[in-house]
């Protein structure tokens, strides 16, 4: 998986929980990424919604899937203007738990 540097778009707020071994890993993998490939992640939650990205924008299986005609093939947007309190509102997930 391939990660890169994008336009910054406007922000919606995804929660999600993990173990605290996994979020240490996440933590050295911050550090990793930033010395040794040479990114600039400033926390775990940049590098998170980069590996996000990489893991919907490069899934082979997905892309033919939306081509095909699959559920909600375009991705959904939200208007830029809302205020960041309905933004959470309408798209904040937390793992394990629904939409909130």
């Amino acid at each position: 998986m391939k990660l890169h540097s994008h336009e910054k778009l406007p922000d919606v707020v995804l929660r999600v929980k993990v173990n605290e071994k996994l979020a240490g890993l996440l933590e050295q993998y911050v550090a990793y990424a930033n010395t040794h490939l040479g990114h600039h992640f400033a926390d775990v939650k940049e590098l998170s919604a980069e590996v996000l990205r990489s893991f919907v924008e490069e899934d082979r299986g997905f892309k033919a899937w939306c081509k095909g005609g699959g559920t909600n093939p375009e991705p959904v947007t939200v208007a830029p203007g809302l205020p960041d309190e309905q933004r959470r509102g309408q798209r904040e997930v937390e793992q394990g738990e629904g939409r909130k």
